[in-house]
């Protein structure tokens, strides 16, 4: 059962880190932005609502989130 509970916590490990990369990349195309840019920017987002990142990228994805005049997330 722990070899069990492992390979989820990596399969949710990788989902994460594989909707963080579709987030930056919108934010990218929508910004014409850096890739680092656009990490500081979801980092920053993430921290200043006290969310996690997944979730915000989630998110994001979703259409939830939209982008204010000087390209920050509102």
């Amino acid at each position: 059962h722990v070899l069990r509970g492992e390979l989820d916590d990596l399969r949710t490990e990788l989902s994460d880190r594989l909707v963080v990369e579709k987030a930056k990349r919108l934010l990218m195309d929508s910004l014409g932005c850096s890739e680092s840019e656009a990490m500081r920017r979801l980092q920053r987002y993430s921290r200043n609502t006290n969310q996690k990142l997944a979730k915000l990228a989630q998110q994001l994805i979703a259409g939830h989130m939209v982008f204010g005049d000087e390209g920050d997330l509102v």
